[in-house]
């Protein structure tokens, strides 16, 4: 599911003051609620941010997309990193696809500590 459903039909910017955070309470917390996934995965900045709305003492606001982040968040597994694109990711040295096939790598084999 998008993470700003409203900004997609209307055609809002998402860095409009206010904007994930109605969307995200107001539209993506039912739908979450209505899915129940075990886990979701949230690829990017703006589905992070959505994520941090609902969740905010849970879900850091910052995070290195390029490492990823993992923690079950209210029986949820929660995986956030950047987005696959063929971005450069100067950190990691790869493109971007890659650091977000290794968030998703690491969560399958067992590899993220508590906090990272």
């Amino acid at each position: 599911t998008h993470a700003v459903k409203c900004w997609t039909e209307a055609k809002f910017d998402w860095h409009m003051p206010g904007l994930v955070d109605r969307c995200a309470n107001n539209i993506l917390k039912g739908e979450i609620e209505d899915l129940n996934p075990k886990t979701i995965c949230a690829l990017g900045k703006l589905p992070h941010k959505a994520l941090h709305s609902i969740w905010p003492s849970a879900i850091p606001s910052s995070i290195e997309y390029g490492e990823g982040w993992c923690e079950v968040v209210e029986a949820r597994q929660i995986i956030v990193t950047c987005f696959p694109n063929i971005r450069w990711n100067r950190k990691k040295k790869v493109h971007n696809r890659q650091c977000t096939a290794n968030a998703l790598g690491r969560w399958i084999d067992g590899r993220y500590s508590s906090r990272g």
